[in-house]
């Protein structure tokens, strides 16, 4: 039989464990809003709704989220003018996390990017006038983009294994030394052009 001085001892410890246990802080459980799924680099990170693309999809496949073309495109810069890089089993944003308060015509064609969105360079304004309001956009530079791309850029290239400064500037009606002015990091060569980064193309006035 247990000694009664060993047993109180016993019964002591047990009860300041309990107690210890029952004071220490447990993390609450929180909802995650990321997804293993593939996305595309460049897409809002403010974005609410991601829609997958299948094949032969193009950017006018989206009007059932009541997006055209452009707003589409503005809500994932990565895309090319044309729209020809869509990349099927890659999820593109449909729709916003944050609405817009401007009073814009609904008839205007108007750039969806917030100023918030997803970069910590130097945002240049555009200033779209409608027949009820004038609108301030800020133009959001995609990520990731190549090192030393100049601050007052608003048109932008995702690199793709097939570009070189040469095509892109031909697909955007620009000159190769446009191309290495506005991204000096690609050398004079363009033997630095680094896949999958956005690129400038355009620059604001």
């Amino acid at each position: 039989m247990m000694a009664p001085t060993l047993l109180n001892f016993g019964l002591l410890l047990l009860a300041q464990l309990h107690l210890t246990w029952a004071l220490v802080p447990r993390a609450s459980a929180t909802s995650s809003l990321a997804s293993n799924q593939p996305q595309q680099t460049g897409t809002a990170i403010n974005c609410a709704q991601f829609e997958t693309v299948v094949k032969d999809q193009t950017c006018d496949s989206f009007q059932n989220f009541g997006l055209d073309r452009d707003q589409f495109k503005a809500l994932n810069p990565q895309i090319n003018k044309e729209c020809k890089n869509l990349i099927a089993g890659e999820r593109y944003c449909v729709k916003l996390a944050v609405s817009s308060s401007s009073s814009i015509d609904t008839s205007a064609k108007t750039t969806l990017a917030t100023a918030t969105a997803m970069t910590t360079m130097t945002t240049v304004t555009k200033t779209t006038t409608t027949s009820s309001a004038t609108s301030s956009v800020a133009v959001v530079t995609p990520i990731p983009f190549q090192t030393g791309m100049v601050n007052n850029c608003i048109e932008f290239w995702y690199v793709t294994a097939k570009d070189t400064c040469y095509s892109i500037a031909q697909a955007r009606g620009k000159t190769v030394g446009d191309i290495t002015k506005w991204n000096p990091g690609v050398k004079e060569d363009c033997s630095e052009l680094w896949l999958h980064n956005n690129i400038c193309t355009g620059v604001s006035a």
